[in-house]
Order: structure tokens, then sequence, then C-alpha cells
């Protein structure tokens, strides 16, 4: 998530800086990290945590939308 604003990253990969391109890579890192934490299904932990990274993303994108 850190490294998708850097311009080596559009550059290596021959992408737009575009708000639809941030969205889907931003997903798949979210859907990586539920499958992940999917594992851990016994631990309560885990699943709070996996709520919260689902809330806090749909909030970021939320204001983002609201920006536009």
């Amino acid at each position: 998530m850190l490294y998708q604003d850097s311009w080596e990253f559009f550059n290596a990969l021959d992408l737009q800086d575009d708000f639809h391109i941030h969205n889907s890579f931003a997903n798949v890192h979210l859907w990586l990290l539920s499958q992940r934490l999917r594992d851990f299904s016994n631990n309560k932990f885990a699943m709070q945590l996996k709520d919260e990274l689902l809330d806090t993303f749909n909030n970021m994108i939320n204001s983002e939308m609201e920006d536009v």
C-alpha cells in the first residue's frame, strides 16, 4: 500500500495514475489479507482485525468518492 503511489510502481507496470487503478490494487491487497486471516478462523482477534480492515477500507473509499 505504501508503494502504490510511487512513480516507480506506475512506470514498472506502465499504468496510469488513476483512482480506479489505486482502488483495484487496494482491493487485491485487502482480499489477500482477508484470505490469510481466514486461515485463523478460530482466533477471534483475527476475525476482528479482518472486520476492522474492511470497515477502514470502505470508509477510505467512501471519503475519496466524496472528494471527487
